[in-house]
């Protein structure tokens, strides 16, 4: 109920491999400080299903998901297999709920922690981001931009963000982390255009690359594919539980 409280605030408005991501020169002929033309995709509630491949160094599998969004302030996420739901996750601006049916294990997680186990920087505005493509954050007049379609813009000392940007929608997301050694690269593609008037990318290619602690490098690959998307006009439910029989585990 406070998502949609929330969100009623508003106004209605094959995996590619990661590139290197490299810093805007200091240059002033390679970057520019100025506002590209970028469409952000506005909704109050978002419903979509989706076909999901994942892969990992250790394994890999084929699932289906269901998504449900308030926004900017809760995103469902129900994973099935052959019909049955092994995960269920709800994420807020301040955490992450995560049920894992596989091995009845519940987790509560803040995003340092979580972006600590994952070997990258995981916010709620990167998650909406890679749902609706969006970009990640707002774009402004501090950042650089080169060849006039590609804008970089720094989260902190150590991570960046360079976005690729086509005909006024992000089309290729890239996150450097140089602290954790990580690179984050979300391919967009497959454009259908919304009722708000705004191209919506219904495949999404998402690779991660990070260093273990062993010190060697591992890859996932995550390949998203919306087959439906719907745009409900009253707040959708949330359905979600403590699960207390199962182990928690809480990091923040």
């Amino acid at each position: 109920m406070v998502a949609c409280k929330s969100a009623r605030q508003h106004s209605t408005p094959t995996t590619a491999p990661v590139q290197a991501v490299n810093a805007p020169s200091s240059n002033p002929d390679a970057a520019r400080t100025s506002v590209l033309n970028v469409q952000k995709l506005p909704f109050h509630y978002l419903s979509t299903k989706l076909k999901i491949r994942y892969e990992d160094e250790a394994s890999s599998f084929s699932a289906t998901a269901s998504i449900r969004a308030a926004q900017d302030s809760l995103l469902w996420v129900s994973v099935q297999k052959l019909g049955i739901e092994f995960l269920r996750c709800r994420f807020t601006p301040d955490s992450a709920l995560i049920a894992d049916h596989y091995n009845h294990t519940f987790y509560t997680w803040g995003y340092a922690a979580l972006s600590k186990e994952l070997g990258v920087t995981v916010s709620y505005d990167l998650l909406q981001a890679l749902v609706v493509g969006n970009l990640p954050q707002p774009h402004t007049q501090s950042d650089s931009i080169a060849n006039d379609s590609t804008v970089f813009q720094p989260v902190n000392d150590d991570v960046f963000w360079k976005n690729i940007i086509a005909n006024t929608r992000p089309k290729h997301l890239l996150l450097s982390d140089t602290a954790r050694k990580s690179e984050l690269s979300v391919a967009l593609s497959s454009w259908q255009t919304t009722p708000q008037n705004v191209n919506f990318a219904l495949q999404k290619n998402i690779h991660l690359q990070y260093q273990t602690q062993s010190l060697d490098t591992d890859h996932t690959y995550l390949q998203l594919e919306h087959t439906r998307l719907e745009w409900p006009s009253q707040c959708p439910e949330f359905p979600f539980k403590a699960y207390p029989n199962y182990k928690q585990v809480k990091s923040f």
